[in-house]
């Protein structure tokens, strides 16, 4: 739901081993303060999109074993705080952003 977008000020969001579908929705990336986001186990699809970017407090971002498409958005090397990233098992193509080589603590 577009109200999401209100929630300016959430740290983490749970919403793993769910039956979940259709697209992440673009109303997310307000959410500024975000530190975890776990959507893992879904049948979440379409793209990540590029204003994710902005997560800049992002640690833990996992979307494992979803049905995700289309290339890792470059603005995701803005992400220095990440230390844990999973985007195992979706339809994803491309090549890696070579933003993600400044990730210095990931694990």
């Amino acid at each position: 739901p577009t109200e999401i977008g209100a929630w300016t000020r959430v740290d983490m969001f749970f919403a793993y081993n769910n039956a979940l579908r259709g697209t992440l929705p673009t109303e997310i990336v307000a959410w500024r303060q975000i530190r975890e986001f776990y959507v893992q186990n879904n049948a979440v699809s379409g793209t990540l999109p590029s204003e994710i970017g902005a997560w800049t407090q992002i640690r833990y971002f996992d979307v494992y074993s979803n049905a995700l498409s289309g290339t890792l958005p470059t603005e995701i090397g803005a992400w220095t705080q990440i230390r844990y990233f999973d985007v195992y098992s979706n339809a994803l193509s491309g090549t890696l952003p070579t933003e993600m080589g400044a990730w210095t603590l990931i694990i």
